[in-house]
Formats: C-alpha cells, structure tokens, sequence
C-alpha cells in the first residue's frame, strides 16, 4: 500500500463466492463497492451475480488510484448498470488521525499490519494524507445525494486503510455490509461496532480477515 499492482485480492475464495451470492439476490439492487481496484477481484464478483441483466440492479464502483480506475473502467465497459468512479468515498477531513492510527497499532499488537512496523504504516498515512487535491473526495455522500439513495443493499468496504471508519459511518443502515482486512486498521473498529450492535447479525465470518453483516430488516 499504496500499490499500481492491478491484480484483485478477492478472487475466488469464500469471501468471492458469499459476495457473488448476496448479489443475486432480489432485494439486492443498489450495490457500492469501496476499493475496486481494476476491477479483477471483488468487482468480478458482483458482476457475476448480476449478470443476469436484471435492469433494476445498479453498481458503484468505487477506485481512488488513478492507473487502477483505468484498468477498472476497461473492464466494466460493457455494462450498462456498472459505474465506475474515481476519487475518494469520503472527505481528506473525514481521514482517521494519526494519532487514532498509532493509539490502535500500540493497543493491538497481533494486528495483521505489525509486521510491517509503525513507520512504514506511518508513510503510507503520509501519501494518503498527500493526496493530489485535484482527486475527486466525499464520493460516497455525492453517490447518495445525486442518485436519492438513503440506504445501499450490500457495501463492500475495502478502500484506503485510512477511511474505514468514515466509510461506515456514511453506509450504516445497509442491508448487507462486506468487510475485508477486519484485522487491520481498515475495518478492526468497523468489526467491533458491528458485532456490539443488535442491528446486526454476523452472517459469514471467513478467517482470512473478512466478515459479512446483515441488518435485521
């Protein structure tokens, strides 16, 4: 992180497959996926449970590296009801602190980031905080306002290491919400305030890292 590689992590393993599914569902329509990349992973996913062309089903992709929404748009060109967007799903303001960041990693040793040491996690921080001011940001709040959308159906939070919180607190309420990397800074807090809420359920826990809520609706 950050990375150019244009290979998708999700690929056809249980967190693929549990996607894949929710998203053939009937009551499943206005999905977002937070963290794209080109396209190859988790988006392949999606995309294969709605391919039966239902027209009331609609896709939000969402991919804030340049060279990675390229590849993205490429990829999802034939359909109609994906979207691709470029930028940031929540605003530079809306970046979890440093300190936040420091406070969890000194708290929770046996993350699955330690291995890389606090600096190399603080220089990434650095290049997020860094960002080209010309990027696209608050792409979640923009999705909802423009499309009339209170609550998506499935949310897949897997973007910036930095923006998780943010990200959840603007999709709460969705019917399902997907979470990769629960055991680093990415969604670690996203996973104990879905597991304390009675709102929800926890309805696939894989061991990888990745967990799927389901709202009691």
């Amino acid at each position: 992180f950050p990375s150019h590689d244009m290979n998708g992590e999700i690929l056809n393993d249980k967190f693929f497959k549990a996607l894949r599914k929710i998203a053939t569902r009937k009551d499943c329509k206005k999905i977002l996926e937070i963290g794209s990349a080109s396209g190859q992973g988790s988006t392949q996913a999606l995309l294969e449970g709605v391919k039966s062309g239902r027209s009331d089903q609609k896709v939000f992709c969402l991919e804030a590296d340049p060279l990675r929404h390229q590849e993205l748009s490429k990829n999802i060109s034939s359909w109609k009801n994906v979207e691709a967007l470029w930028g940031s799903s929540v605003h530079p303001s809306q970046i979890s602190s440093w300190r936040e960041v420091e406070k969890w990693y000194n708290e929770n040793p046996n993350n699955n980031l330690a291995s890389y040491g606090l600096e190399t996690i603080h220089s990434w921080w650095e290049q997020e905080m860094q960002r080209d001011t010309k990027t696209p940001s608050g792409l979640i709040a923009k999705i909802k306002d423009y499309h009339q959308i209170t609550y998506f159906d499935l949310v897949l939070i897997d973007g910036s290491e930095f923006t998780g919180l943010a990200e959840l607190r603007q999709i709460y309420g969705s019917r399902w919400i997907a979470m990769d990397d629960v055991r680093a800074f990415k969604n670690w807090g996203n996973r104990m305030l879905l597991q304390n809420d009675s709102i929800y359920q926890l309805c696939t826990n894989i061991v990888t890292g990745k967990q799927i809520g389901r709202a009691h609706v």
